[in-house]
């Protein structure tokens, strides 16, 4: 599966991410502005053989924070991401690239990654701050959209035509940390209004046997964004 984030600065775009990604048992993280905590790799030789790690179960998770060339790095790790899916695609993996605008993801390793991993057993997410941000290859490709709030007239005309007016309405009257999720599959979305339930700290280490439900969001208070006129921050639950 693929996942596309976007929000503006401190709406809880990568710590979201970070969350769902820790549903998994392994992580495979960029981070080129050193958000995420933890034990990180700068270089592209100890990227590889931190991967060598995550693949033998030494370790749960490999953040990548290039030194220098975030480019270079990026397609390093882009590099690890398509290997991960070619040696071990029954393997389950969180594929995580924050910030979008940072690097040109037209890079062949991570494209070929994206198109052929297996949609059960790799998932990978992506943060942006606007849709402009995010190539258009990867708009086609991605599965749920979770969007905070939105304002600006082009930003927005890119929601009204991908997802449901419903969705264009709602991004508009979002509070702080409050998302919609967007099923591009099913045309379905949600609204999750209740920051409590997902926010955590950065840290290294989260716990997890896999994704809750097909995107990790289904343990979080939400309904359909299509039921309501206007958006509350009372926290729902099912």
């Amino acid at each position: 599966m693929v996942y596309l984030i976007i929000g503006r600065r401190e709406q809880g775009k990568t710590t979201l991410a970070y969350r769902m990604a820790s549903k998994l048992p392994r992580r495979l993280i960029f981070d080129p502005r050193g958000m995420i905590g933890g034990k990180r790799v700068m270089t592209g030789s100890d990227l590889q053989a931190a991967c060598d790690r995550l693949a033998d179960g030494e370790i749960q998770e490999v953040i990548h924070t290039p030194f220098g060339d975030a480019q270079a790095g990026f397609v390093q790790f882009a590099s690890e991401a398509q290997r991960w899916v070619l040696e071990y695609p029954d393997q389950p993996l969180a594929i995580l690239v924050d910030e979008l605008a940072f690097v040109d993801t037209k890079v062949v390793a991570f494209q070929w990654a994206m198109r052929c991993c297996k949609r059960d057993t790799i998932h990978i997410l992506m943060t942006a701050h606007r849709p402009a941000d995010v190539q258009t290859y990867i708009r086609a490709l991605v599965d749920h959209w979770c969007l905070f709030a939105m304002r600006q007239e082009h930003d927005l005309d890119v929601i009204k035509e991908r997802c449901s007016v419903d969705v264009y309405t709602a991004v508009q009257a979002l509070e702080p940390r409050c998302f919609v999720q967007w099923d591009d599959a099913h045309s379905t979305s949600k609204l999750y209004t209740d920051p409590a339930s997902w926010y955590i700290e950065l840290q290294p280490e989260r716990p997890g046997s896999g994704l809750s439900g097909p995107q990790g969001l289904d343990d979080l208070p939400s309904r359909d964004v299509a039921t309501t006129a206007r958006v509350d921050t009372t926290p729902k639950l099912f």
